[in-house]
């Protein structure tokens, strides 16, 4: 049995998105996550790249940088800094302003691929 491609670069935008509100709204299920992923008709991966392990490896590499924001302003917060809890994003949990980011990602790759597509039928 051949191990499954685990190229954590690879990942497309739109899976990334995908990896993240399917963990979201599954809890950290990474079995019902794995489904729902590889069920998907838009992924670029071949469904053996999708295992368990690989999906919440990748989850923690995303997320981890907003949770550790998140962790900060907290520690800004009882330490009396005021304007830490003043900003809107800063109340957002860590899984919404990924979420956001990658969505603003998922944007400018569709972007790109009309423009390219656009360019090829001129």
């Amino acid at each position: 049995m051949s191990i499954p491609f685990r190229d954590e670069d690879s990942w497309t935008p739109f899976e990334k998105l995908l990896l993240v509100q399917l963990a979201y709204k599954h809890q950290d299920n990474w079995q019902l996550v794995v489904r729902n992923i590889k069920n998907n008709s838009m992924i670029s991966h071949p469904p053996e790249f999708f295992t368990q392990k690989n999906c919440s490896s990748k989850y923690r590499a995303l997320i981890e940088p907003y949770e550790r924001e998140e962790f900060e302003n907290e520690n800004k917060k009882k330490l009396g800094d005021i304007s830490a809890s003043l900003n809107d994003e800063h109340r957002m949990p860590p899984a919404a302003k990924l979420a956001r980011k990658l969505y603003q990602d998922r944007i400018l790759e569709l972007r790109s691929q009309v423009s390219l597509t656009e360019q090829r039928l001129r």
